[in-house]
């Protein structure tokens, strides 16, 4: 492996993806200062393409991602394939920032010892817990919400679902889905005010939204 850290604002950057997979990586770029960000769906023209340096790929099935790290690859712009570490040309560590201060910590994707010692380390704890509540613990929120392809693996083996800290609200018509299943945003508790919490937890708040949006019918009727 070879460490290095760049600057978001001397490369070109691209990201093709949809859904969860997308908001992941815009946020993970828009936290280390990426300003422009050319966000593209499935496809990419050649000539856009070519005008890359780092090209990010999350969100899309894995025909899609194949075929998109194949065109980057020959376009000679490296890639990153979320959940696909054999179609990166490089990994993302994990990372924690501290104002200026970046740390990071990688294994390349290379070692099998960790998978077993999460596995045992979740398993362990969830016996400590079952025993101590007396009740079958199924879920599990991932601390401070940090997850990776190996965290999620070893939590299936576990658990039924997991958290991650994503805001939002759970899309139930996806949680037969499993890496959804495995990725349930929630809902941020921290709003000052406790009505809109209300909202959101009882799932109106973007038809609320929508509704009070200058312009809007609702925005614009005269009190009664």
């Amino acid at each position: 492996m070879l460490p290095i850290v760049l600057d978001p604002t001397a490369i070109r950057i691209g990201v093709a993806g949809r859904g969860d997979g997308l908001k992941r990586r815009l946020g993970l770029l828009e936290e280390a200062g990426a300003e422009k960000v050319a966000v593209f769906d499935q496809s990419i023209p050649a000539g856009q393409l070519a005008q890359l340096s780092v090209l990010f790929v999350a969100g899309l099935d894995s025909d899609q991602s194949r075929e998109l790290a194949a065109a980057a690859q020959a376009a000679r712009v490296l890639v990153n394939v979320e959940d696909q570490p054999d179609l990166c040309d490089f990994h993302v560590p994990a990372s924690l920032r501290r104002g200026d201060l970046l740390f990071t910590v990688s294994t390349g994707g290379h070692s099998p010892g960790l998978s077993r010692l999460l596995r045992e380390e979740l398993e362990r704890s969830k016996s400590l817990i079952e025993a101590q509540a007396g009740e079958t613990v199924s879920y599990i929120a991932y601390p401070i919400g940090g997850h990776s392809p190996r965290v999620t693996a070893a939590a299936r083996r576990c658990y039924d679902a997991g958290f991650a800290v994503e805001d939002g609200l759970v899309e139930l018509v996806r949680l037969n889905d499993e890496d959804y299943r495995f990725r349930i945003p929630r809902v941020n508790v921290h709003d000052a005010d406790p009505r809109e919490l209300f909202f959101r937890i009882n799932g109106f708040h973007k038809a609320a939204r929508r509704l009070m949006r200058p312009g809007s019918r609702a925005a614009t009727r005269p009190a009664s």
